[in-house]
């Protein structure tokens, strides 16, 4: 995204240049445990979907799991 694009989308939600400009360091400070704490609390398997990319739809299969 083009920064101006950027600071304009942000600016116009509610957001201050602050915010933009700390973004990149919050990203960073992100631990890989953090990540996966998230991941365990809010991605259920019981509730995904699988999809399949088929070359051809003539020639796909049903796979269901």
């Amino acid at each position: 995204m083009a920064l101006a694009r950027f600071y304009g989308l942000a600016l116009t939600t509610g957001s201050a240049i602050e915010d933009v400009r700390a973004r990149a360091e919050r990203i960073r400070a992100v631990t890989a445990d953090q990540v996966r704490d998230a991941a365990r609390r809010w991605l259920d398997q019981r509730r995904s979907v699988t999809g399949y990319l088929v070359k051809d739809a003539a020639n796909r299969e049903d796979k269901r799991s």
